[in-house]
C-alpha cells in the first residue's frame, strides 16, 4: 500500500538532519549547499552540476548574483546553475537568464530540477542525477565533519527522490491519489510537504494525459488555487478559454473575457453566458449557489464553470481534447 510506503519514508525524512534544516526555504539551502560543496570541493563535485567541467579550470562560485540561483564565473565563460525545488521550471525564465548573461563570450545554463520541465532541454539535471553524483563521489580523503554532513545530505536527497517515484505520486488514478494523500496530509503539512506531493502527482497526470490528446500545440501548467488545492490548466496559446483538472478530480472551465468601461462582474458573466451557454448546455455541468465564479483582474475577469468529473485517464483526455476543439471552433 502506498501508505505504508509513504511512513517509512517520512519517518527517515524527519530523523535526517539536512532534511529538517532545508524546510524554512528549500530552494535557498539546497541552492547554498551547493555552492559550498563546489567552492570548498571543486574537482569532486563541480562535474555533477557542470558535467563539461575540465577538471582544472579555475572559476569564481556565487549565489543569487543577477537572480542566479548560483553561477560559477570562469575566465571568459559563465555557467548558471538554476535550481528547482517547490516549482516547475520555467522555459521563459531560463531563456531570461541567458539574455542577463549577455556581456559573457560563453555562457550556459544548467537546469536542476527536482520536478521534471514539460519541454525538452539539454541541460537538465534531475535530482535522481544529483544523487547518484554524490553517491558515486569520492570523499574518503574528506575530513570527518565535513565527510558526515555530504552523506547525511546525500540520504536526504535518496529519500526526496523516493518519495516523489513512489506508489502514491504515481497513482493511476486522481480518486486513488486524492483518498491516500488525504490519509496523509497531516503528515505532509508537517514537513511542508503538501503542495509539492500534488504537483508531483499532477505533473505525472500530465504528462500522461498529453500523450493521450491529440492537439498538436496544446500547452499546460500547474498552479495553485486559493483553497491550496493544485491543478493544471491545459490550453491552446493565444486564445481566452482554459480546462482546469483539480488535484482533488474538479474539472473546470476557464474563460477570459476582457473588461471594457464600466464593466460590473455581473456584466462580465453575462457576456461569458452569451459566447458560451450553448456549449455549457450540452456539458454535465455542477449546479452551485453561484452559477458562475468571478475573478476580476485590472482589465479583465476568468470565469469559472464546473462540470462533474471524471476518473479514468482515457475519459478524461477524451474530454479534454473534445471541449477545447469545440471551444476553439467558437472562437474562430
Amino acid at each position: 500500500m502506498p501508505t505504508i510506503q509513504i511512513n517509512e519514508i517520512l519517518k527517515k525524512l524527519k530523523k535526517n538532519s539536512m532534511f529538517r534544516l532545508s524546510m524554512t526555504s528549500k530552494e535557498l539551502f539546497h541552492s547554498n549547499f551547493w555552492a559550498w560543496l563546489i567552492d570548498n570541493y571543486k574537482q569532486k563535485f563541480t562535474g555533477i552540476f557542470y558535467p563539461d567541467y575540465d577538471n582544472s579550470s579555475e572559476f569564481k562560485v556565487e549565489r543569487e548574483k543577477n537572480n542566479f540561483d548560483l553561477s560559477l564565473k570562469f575566465k571568459d565563460k559563465i555557467v548558471i546553475i538554476e535550481n528547482k525545488f517547490k516549482s516547475l521550471p520555467d522555459k521563459n525564465q531560463l531563456q531570461r537568464y541567458l539574455n542577463k548573461a549577455q556581456n559573457w563570450r560563453e555562457k550556459n545554463i544548467i537546469l536542476v530540477s527536482y520536478l521534471e520541465p514539460s519541454f525538452k532541454t539539454d541541460t537538465y539535471i534531475s535530482y535522481k542525477a544529483l544523487y547518484d553524483g554524490l553517491k558515486n563521489a569520492d570523499i574518503s580523503d574528506i575530513n570527518p565533519t565535513d565527510c558526515a554532513i555530504i552523506q547525511n545530505y546525500t540520504e536526504c536527497i535518496k529519500l526526496l527522490c523516493e518519495l516523489k517515484d513512489s506508489e502514491l505520486t504515481n497513482s493511476e488514478t486522481i480518486k486513488e491519489f486524492w483518498a491516500e494523500y488525504m490519509a496523509l496530509k497531516k503528515d505532509f503539512d508537517e514537513i511542508n510537504f503538501a503542495i509539492i506531493i500534488q504537483k508531483i502527482f499532477l505533473n505525472n497526470i500530465a504528462e500522461k494525459l498529453i500523450n493521450k490528446i491529440q492537439i498538436n500545440n496544446l500547452n499546460y501548467q500547474i498552479n495553485i488555487g486559493n483553497s491550496h488545492v493544485a491543478y493544471i490548466d491545459f490550453f491552446i496559446p493565444d486564445t481566452e478559454f482554459s480546462i482546469s483538472l483539480y488535484c482533488n478530480g474538479e474539472y473546470k472551465y476557464v474563460f477570459n473575457i476582457q473588461k471594457e468601461n464600466g464593466d460590473t462582474k455581473e456584466k462580465l458573466i453575462e457576456k461569458c453566458k452569451n459566447k458560451y451557454e450553448k456549449f455549457l448546455s450540452t456539458k454535465e455541468c455542477i449546479k452551485k449557489l453561484k452559477e458562475y465564479c468571478c475573478y476580476m483582474g485590472p482589465n479583465n475577469a476568468w470565469i469559472y464553470k464546473t462540470r462533474k468529473s471524471k476518473d479514468n485517464l482515457d475519459e478524461i483526455a477524451c474530454d479534454i481534447e473534445t471541449d477545447l476543439l469545440e471551444l476553439l471552433k467558437i472562437n474562430g
